[in-house]
């Protein structure tokens, strides 16, 4: 037996001009799907005369990139060549629904014709009997009974006539509906007359007959996958629950049967060329290089600031009825074969899947995670009068998640949807799980103790803020608790912290964070104050 491998596209060489053709079907038996592409495993056997032998595998999608075949053979025969064709299967062979919808419009064009070649015989056979009633008046006057004889004659032949029309013209407004109908549908069948197919050709040299095994894969662009996470919390629970689902794709105009699926989360179109690093030399600044883009920076998967917003403002907007949660430990995977190295983690799905090629979106579950998670409130009363239970993942990292929307269920009830921002450089990936009404929060400005006076030349403005935190839930939680005091960027304006009530201060920013413990149905006030001295001559804005 002989192994032959050929990777990548090799076009024809010189072959036999003699050797015969031989069109071989392939099956699909594994597909690895990426955000962007597929690469599409196939298999085939095909007994190969002695000589040369074209064999031609059909039936595959136009869009197969050529660089990218790989095909090896088992047997004792030899691999001479492999080219990949397009072919338009309309022009050798026309759909049999094509043929049969043809050949009853030619059936129904027959019909109309002989019903429009009855009724012009009608008018002439009801002409005719006008005609002779016309030559029977103008003869001698008639006798009563010949007269009455006449009209009973008239009358049924002219009625006879009527009714025959009547039906004729019945069975035509029926034929041409359905004529119609025939015709509308073969103007949405022809357009398979512009759809092609792809062929891969090889062309084989054995030296004797034998049953040979061919397995061939190429890759095409007309598929993908994107994640859909569900994630569950529970009064009481450590963890989080994910199920981690791929929403599939494709429109390679063949559809996957019954396949195997690996889910890779790689980009194989990306430039895969390490980057090099040129000197950086300094000149005066230009406007044309702030304009210009860099030809050397990264390309990276994220989200659109639209598509943010709304997966955000979503979450934000979901109640969640919360009770104490704990810190958990070690994370446990259910299902799935998850697949890892240097360059990409892969998902091999334990079942078998078929994915129409018509577009539409296959749901295909990829594993059950219980992640730990720490579970605390945060609000900011400043902005909004509502706090918002969160989860904080540790290490979120080795789970391999990539960014992607997530659908939020609390103690099994939906509660919103939030975007799953993992392309994030920070240590922990924290999770929106929606507003939490039992926790009631104030902002207030203290008016009495906020004054403002102008000293010399200049003008000191004090403000002083309390915030009111109050736990209505049976159970005691966390809440970290933000506001700010503002920076000053100016020399003459000078900012002065009067006090911030056991927050941390980050003098960079302004920013305030206070963490609270909370117990169940308990209050917590926190204040806060700051002077703003600046020149009484300039407005700021406070």
């Amino acid at each position: 037996m002989k192994n032959v491998l050929i990777i990548a596209f090799v076009f024809f060489g010189i072959h036999s001009v003699h050797a015969a053709k031989k069109t071989v079907e392939s099956e699909i038996t594994e597909v690895t799907v990426y955000p962007v592409g597929a690469m599409v495993n196939r298999e085939a056997s095909v007994y190969i005369p002695a000589g040369n032998q074209f064999i031609v595998f059909s039936g595959l999608t136009y869009s197969v990139d050529a660089n990218t075949i790989q095909i090896s053979g088992n047997g004792d025969f030899e691999i001479v060549s492999v080219k990949y064709e397009l072919f338009y299967p309309f022009e050798k062979l026309k759909p049999k629904g094509i043929q049969s919808i043809e050949d009853s419009l030619k059936m129904y064009a027959d019909k109309r014709y002989l019903l429009e070649s009855e009724d012009a015989a009608l008018n002439e056979e009801k002409q005719l009997i006008l005609a002779n009633k016309k030559l029977s008046s103008d003869k001698t006057s008639l006798s009563v009974s010949q007269l009455d004889a006449m009209v009973k004659y008239y009358r049924t032949q002219l009625g006879s006539i009527s009714k025959e029309k009547l039906r004729n013209q019945n069975e035509r407004v029926k034929v041409i509906t359905e004529e119609k109908r025939l015709r509308s549908t073969l103007v949405g069948m022809n357009q398979y007359k512009y759809e092609q197919e792809g062929r891969i050709v090889v062309e084989t040299s054995a030296k004797a007959g034998v049953k040979a095994q061919f397995e061939f894969s190429y890759y095409t662009h007309l598929a993908g996958w994107f994640p859909k996470y569900n994630i569950k919390a529970k009064t009481g629970d450590s963890n989080l629950d994910v199920d981690y689902h791929a929403l599939v794709t494709q429109t390679t105009g063949v559809d996957w049967n019954k396949v195997d699926l690996v889910l890779a989360t790689t980009r194989p179109n990306y430039n895969n060329e390490k980057p090099e690093l040129h000197p950086w030399y300094l000149d005066y600044y230009n406007e044309y290089y702030k304009r210009g883009a860099r030809s050397d920076a990264p390309v990276m998967y994220e989200m659109t600031a639209k598509e943010s917003d709304m997966g955000m403002v979503a979450a934000m907007n979901s109640p969640v009825p919360t009770e104490q949660f704990v810190k958990g430990g070690k994370a446990i995977y259910s299902s799935g074969n998850q697949i890892m190295n240097a360059l990409n983690t892969s998902y091999r799905i334990k079942n078998k899947y078929s994915v129409l090629s018509n577009n539409s979106r296959k749901q295909v579950f990829i594993n059950s995670i219980e992640i730990p998670a720490e579970f605390n409130h945060y609000a900011v009363p400043s902005m909004d009068k509502e706090a918002f239970l969160t989860a904080s993942i540790s290490d979120w990292g080795q789970y391999d998640l990539i960014p992607g929307q997530a659908t939020l269920f609390y103690n099994n009830t939906y509660v919103g949807k939030t975007y799953i921002f993992s392309n994030t450089t920070d240590d922990t990936l924290q999770i929106s799980l929606g507003r939490d009404q039992g926790v009631i929060l104030s902002h207030e400005k203290m008016k009495d103790l906020c004054t403002t006076k102008k000293i010399g030349g200049n003008t000191r403005k004090n403000y002083v803020y309390e915030i009111s935190i109050r736990n209505t839930n049976k159970k005691d939680i966390t809440v970290v608790v933000k506001d700010r005091i503002p920076v000053s960027k100016r020399n003459d304006i000078i900012v002065t912290v009067n006090g911030v009530d056991g927050a941390d201060f980050d003098k960079e920013t302004g920013i305030l964070t206070w963490k609270i413990e909370l117990p169940a149905n308990g209050k917590k006030t926190v204040s806060f104050g700051y002077e703003v001295k600046y020149p009484k001559d300039k407005q700021v804005n406070l």
